[in-house]
């Protein structure tokens, strides 16, 4: 099941009021379980192997397709009228990926869904929760 938190920034934070921020995760989110299923199953080397292997077969999408698929829609809007630099919308992945193994495959998922993700974090398992208070 798809889920979101809308957060309120700190109050020394400086942030746009005509900014939207999204930060998603990957895996189960984004993307299928597929991948959380074949570590599990497989181990992560083989996981790696077949990231490398399949880099340019987009991942399978999870649940949050649709939120996905709409938000690239209003970033072409805006792109459109000439607004690239300014668009309202800022899109950020984090991901317990490596991006070393896995990160080409991810990016080129969001890519084929017509998403422009302004950074993306591979960290390999590292905790999100402080990268998430910088967004």
């Amino acid at each position: 099941m798809a889920a979101a938190t809308i957060c309120t920034p700190k109050k020394d934070v400086q942030v746009s009021e005509k900014q939207l921020r999204v930060a998603f995760d990957g895996d189960a989110v984004l993307f299928s379980d597929k991948s959380e299923e074949m570590v599990k199953a497989h181990g992560l080397d083989k996981f790696f192997e077949h990231e490398t292997t399949y880099e340019n077969k987009p991942l399978a999408l999870g649940p949050l397709k649709g939120f996905l698929e709409v938000l690239g829609k209003l970033q072409k809007k805006s792109y459109a009228k000439g607004l690239r630099l300014e668009c309202p919308i800022r899109t950020d992945l984090l991901t317990a990926r490596s991006a070393a193994n896995s990160g080409p495959r991810a990016l080129k998922t969001l890519q084929s869904c017509g998403l422009e993700t302004d950074e993306a974090l591979f960290l390999a398992s590292a905790l999100k929760g402080p990268f998430l208070e910088k967004i």
